[in-house]
């Protein structure tokens, strides 16, 4: 029943997460600017592909290398030929890879001339996952692109100050308690779930704000838009 309710959580959690918010809306708007694709590669995606349904296609593979997908491998070996694909999709992958540079490298090697990456990584977020290596900045992004061989076309910050105040706060019962699907005591499961319940609308809330953040130095991740250099 615990278990039942914690997954239950989680799907809420999702479908209210602002900085998935962002994801989806940054996402569908390159989709938009890229327009219809002949092959699309969605590197890390799992195979739920949560992505899939704003991007038009011919052909559309799922790889991963620890969940069930399409292709089973990693995004530094990719078992494709050259220039095959005209869209290689990788959200929130990269942080999780040992070795950026040559994970850019297969996917350029990957893409036709011209062809498109779309890559989203976390800027100010907490360590989620046993494989979370790396952070970067809109320059250090810049850089690691360029010198991979692409040029960025859109680049978009993932929300400001305010928004990642919210999101940070919101994660506290999670960091106090830990998953809500391994409480074993009632009324720590309902205290957390009382307490997720008074903050999930903080993010929100604080995006309302973030217009007033002019300097824009702190943000939950960026989301980019970049085309393989000729």
């Amino acid at each position: 029943m615990r278990q039942r309710l914690g997954l239950m959580g989680r799907a809420l959690s999702r479908q209210l997460s602002l900085p998935r918010h962002h994801l989806t809306t940054h996402l569908a708007e390159f989709a938009r600017l890229v327009g219809p694709m002949p092959l699309i590669l969605d590197i890390g995606s799992g195979r739920l592909a949560p992505y899939r349904p704003l991007f038009q296609y011919d052909r559309y593979l799922t790889l991963d290398y620890f969940e069930q997908a399409d292709v089973r491998a990693d995004g530094e070996n990719l078992p494709f030929a050259s220039g095959v694909a005209r869209l290689a999709l990788a959200t929130e992958v990269f942080e999780h890879l040992p070795n950026p540079p040559q994970a850019l490298a297969e996917i350029r090697r990957v893409l036709e001339e011209g062809g498109y990456l779309l890559i989203t990584v976390p800027l100010i977020w907490g360590v989620h996952d046993y494989v979370d290596y790396q952070r970067w900045t809109a320059r250090g992004l810049a850089k690691l692109l360029d010198e991979a061989g692409f040029e960025i076309v859109r680049l978009k910050h993932r929300g400001g100050i305010f928004s990642m105040i919210g999101c940070m706060t919101a994660q506290i019962p999670a960091q106090l308690f830990g998953p809500m699907a391994q409480q074993q005591r009632w009324w720590v499961a309902a205290v957390y779930a009382l307490s997720w319940a008074m903050l999930a609308p903080l993010p929100w809330l604080g995006s309302l704000l973030d217009h007033f953040d002019r300097a824009q130095d702190f943000t939950l991740g960026y989301s980019v838009l970049c085309r393989k250099k000729l």
